[in-house]
């Protein structure tokens, strides 16, 4: 599965779930388990990724739809831009 595919599914998910900001959420949680830049994904959205990184990334958006917050779970807090 690639990015790109893999974005769509989980925003689907999300959304069928009433996640508000499924799309941010999705992809927010996406660069975080690559480690990568939201610029990244965009340019490689046809990068196909392997086993074990689409499972823990199902396993983030899992406790996003048990209702952790998208802070919580990448340790993180953004505020004006500035990481906390």
């Amino acid at each position: 599965m690639n990015i790109k595919e893999l974005l769509q599914i989980t925003t689907k998910k999300l959304k069928e779930n009433n996640i508000e900001d499924a799309y941010m959420i999705a992809n927010s949680l996406l660069e975080y388990v690559l480690n990568k830049r939201r610029m990244y994904l965009i340019i490689n959205e046809d990068e196909e990724l392997e086993e074990n990184v689409i499972e823990k990334y199902n396993e983030k958006i899992d406790l996003i739809l048990e209702g952790e917050p998208l802070q919580y779970i990448k340790n993180n807090l953004e505020f004006m831009g500035i990481n906390f």
